[in-house]
């Protein structure tokens, strides 16, 4: 059995300080009055702030992940505010194409703008393909989104970075970047998309 140095010397430590058998053992008197005044117990209006979590949980992700899916099948106002950050933007080069908006562009500058645009958007069937990366403030998924039952589905992915609300105490999403078939989408919308040799 082996026994670390701290362990021995806290064991040691006990002998020496344990009386010796027979003798005898001294105690300090107390008085009541002195004992109850060395026990402080908190007020009962105080209250006690936990720290903001600095990393997200797996659970914590499927929670953003599946408000994200919400408000692509069930937009509803109150749930991008509850899920967004004052400071949200998207982008997408796969909407801007589709759109007509540069390249490039950050999609919706601003959760208004976002809310604006999603908002007046028709609800599509997103199904969550898989969760497949979760760091301290990311998220990465996959999904795919239906147009036309008797046709392909759209795939994607997406990346979302988050920041913790210290007022609401939740994580919300303060990026979005993501990426579909634009070519596929556009075709099932009535438009035309070609790829080489097509």
């Amino acid at each position: 059995m082996k026994f670390s140095l701290a362990a021995v010397l806290a064991i040691t430590g006990l002998a020496a300080a344990a009386p010796q058998w027979g003798s005898q053992v001294s105690r300090p008197a107390t008085s009541s009055a002195s004992s109850a005044s060395q026990v402080s117990r908190p007020s009962a209006t105080s209250s006690f702030t936990p720290p903001a979590p600095s990393c997200l949980t797996s659970s914590d992700a499927t929670t953003l992940v599946n408000g994200f899916q919400s408000l692509i099948s069930n937009y509803t106002l109150a749930t991008a505010e509850k899920l967004l950050s004052n400071d949200f933007t998207d982008t997408s080069d796969s909407i801007n194409i589709l759109a007509g908006y540069p390249l490039g562009s950050t999609t919706f500058p601003s959760k208004a703008a976002f809310e604006a645009g999603q908002g007046s958007q028709p609800a599509l069937p997103m199904t969550i393909l898989s969760i497949d990366s979760v760091d301290c403030t990311k998220v990465g998924f996959r999904w795919t989104i239906t147009i036309d039952p008797t046709k392909p589905v759209v795939k994607g992915i997406n990346s979302i970075a988050s920041s913790y609300n210290t007022t609401t105490r939740a994580w919300q999403i303060k990026t979005v970047y993501s990426e579909f078939n634009s070519c596929h989408w556009m075709n099932l919308i009535g438009g035309t998309c070609k790829g080489p040799g097509q």
